[in-house]
């Protein structure tokens, strides 16, 4: 074996999972920035959810308090209904 064919016979394989190794280096640092983008978004809906969730609370009380006001009123009706 002459040292032309040595080098080609360890060279090759070497050289073929060199090219590998960065192939599927390439395809993680791919895949790593998309899922630090879905993870941005995922982050941005939650924030738009809470947002949305202190809102309906808001209303959620007032419409609380305003049930209770009519309940008293239907209440302060239905005693002086009772009393004449």
């Amino acid at each position: 074996m002459t040292n032309i064919q040595l080098l080609f016979a360890a060279g090759m394989p070497t050289l073929a999972v060199m090219l590998g190794i960065l192939v599927n280096q390439a395809q993680i640092n791919s895949l790593r920035a998309d899922f630090n983008s879905l993870r941005a978004d995922v982050n941005t809906q939650i924030g738009s959810l809470r947002s949305d969730m202190n809102l309906l609370s808001g209303r959620i009380d007032t419409l609380t308090g305003k049930v209770i006001e009519l309940v008293d009123r239907i209440s302060k009706l239905e005693g002086r209904m009772e009393n004449h």
